[in-house]
């Protein structure tokens, strides 16, 4: 994947995010490529949240060399446990064809996914 400049404008309000990002010249290819996306974090709990994602892949990038455009999703949940914030999703695409990968680590198949993350330094309190 070759470096290409890439610009994205968004906006969220309470627990809504949309984006829209594009390039002109998407991983080196010379071809546009769009990708919109949409975000949910719904407070359940004292310390949870349901999450929701979905994305969609499109422009002259996807038709010429990815199989076309591309859906991809995830719901989960989220918590935070001291310092760290964790989240559990169902992951996937809608990828079929040529753009279904199950081999190696471009796999695109539904999965969990576990991630662990925090934010340093970390103040005292």
């Amino acid at each position: 994947v070759g470096n290409y400049p890439e610009a994205f404008v968004g906006i969220a309000t309470g627990p809504v995010a949309l984006k829209q990002w594009f390039t002109h010249d998407y991983s080196g290819f010379g071809e546009n490529a769009w990708y919109t996306e949409a975000h949910l974090t719904w407070p359940v709990a004292e310390k949870f949240s349901l999450l929701a994602h979905a994305g969609y892949s499109y422009g002259d990038y996807w038709t010429r060399f990815g199989g076309g455009d591309l859906f991809d999703y995830s719901v989960g949940v989220g918590t935070q446990l001291g310092k760290f914030s964790l989240n559990l999703k169902y992951t996937g695409t809608a990828a079929n064809g040529p753009q279904r990968v199950r081999a190696d680590v471009l796999n695109n198949e539904a999965r969990f996914v576990l991630s662990v993350a925090a934010t340093f330094p970390w103040s005292a309190d």
